[in-house]
């Protein structure tokens, strides 16, 4: 299964990972525990049409600036998540889940940032779920936490399921038909608010990072079957 990965944009701040039925596999360590959960089990789906490979690219790194007695976060343009799926097979493909995970001082926060070490995180339309470095992770499903995004009823005709992206198109392509390299792309919208704080000079570290599950799409705008690769039971669909 193939996963394509934008290396060279940006760089630190927010990490951008994704999970989806073309990730690698997670590996596990074992311990000879007998009676433990060292072994892969194997689940089998069904479907009425092909799957077909699941791939797209992502930026891996995203470097954002907290600028002292400022409310704004300064963001980046041109995050998107693209569709690079390949015929003969190749399905539209949607996003069903957003996850974050604190990996660093900073929390997420939904309302106004209360401290300089808070932030309301916002991408596509999507608040980020509030996290902190002791509650790490947090995740929202877009068919019904993320229906106000672009993640969700961006496409005609589909307007109560995920956005469809297309072979060869973005996810901001799909919700405002503005292609990249062309006038008025600037991907999906990365914007923060901090609070406006006495800051000095800090290099960029990792504070979040942000999981996407992706599932190819059937000809109704549904995801086929369950396409998780990990190490999640009940996301893999097996509890």
């Amino acid at each position: 299964m193939n996963l394509k990965t934008r290396r060279n944009v940006l760089t630190a701040l927010l990490i951008a990972s994704v999970v989806a039925q073309s990730t690698p596999v997670f590996a596990k360590k074992v311990n000879n525990n007998p009676t433990g959960d060292e072994h892969t089990t194997i689940g089998i789906m069904e479907s009425a049409t092909t799957v077909g490979q699941a791939s797209f690219e992502v930026p891996l790194y995203v470097t954002t600036a907290a600028i002292a007695n400022q409310t704004n976060l300064m963001c980046p343009e041109g995050y998107d998540i693209k569709n690079t799926s390949i015929d003969p097979d190749a399905h539209d493909i949607g996003v069903l889940t957003v996850s974050v995970e604190s990996v660093g001082t900073w929390s997420t926060t939904q309302g106004t940032p209360g401290t300089d070490k808070e932030v309301k995180l916002t991408i596509g339309d999507l608040v980020l779920p509030a996290v902190t470095p002791t509650s790490k992770t947090a995740t929202v499903d877009i068919r019904t936490q993320g229906q106000n995004t672009v993640f969700y009823g961006k496409t005609k005709g589909k307007t109560d399921k995920v956005t469809a992206i297309k072979k060869g198109e973005t996810l901001a392509q799909a919700a405002n038909g503005i292609a990249p390299g062309t006038d008025g792309y600037k991907g999906l919208d990365i914007t923060g608010e901090v609070q406006a704080a006495s800051r000095g000079n800090t290099k960029a570290a990792a504070q979040f990072k942000v999981t996407y599950v992706v599932s190819a799409l059937d000809d109704n705008g549904d995801p086929i079957g369950n396409t998780y690769v990990g190490d999640n039971k009940a996301a893999a669909g097996l509890n």
